[in-house]
């Protein structure tokens, strides 16, 4: 369990900072074709760091992480295929 938390924050890490590099090639690529690449992985930033935050005040474990987990997963997979199905 404490392998599954430390994989889930050092991802987070990285995926804030993927986040922050894209967002300047973003800019001048704004267009409605990439758009939503950016909308997915954010919102799944935002679950994963809501399931750390649980994880570390509330204490969560068990079926809700689960859910949290693959929720992000979803969106980010979502994300990623959206963009090779929709081109």
């Amino acid at each position: 369990e404490r392998h599954f938390f430390r994989l889930l924050v050092s991802g987070e890490v990285l995926m804030t900072l993927t986040l922050i590099s894209g967002t300047f090639h973003l800019i001048n690529a704004m267009t409605p074709d990439n758009l939503h690449k950016g909308v997915f992985s954010l919102f799944g930033w935002i679950v994963f760091g809501i399931a750390i935050l649980g994880y570390q005040r509330y204490r969560w474990r068990g079926k809700k992480m689960i859910i949290y987990t693959i929720s992000g997963m979803i969106l980010l997979t979502v994300a990623y295929f959206g963009s090779r199905l929709i081109v």
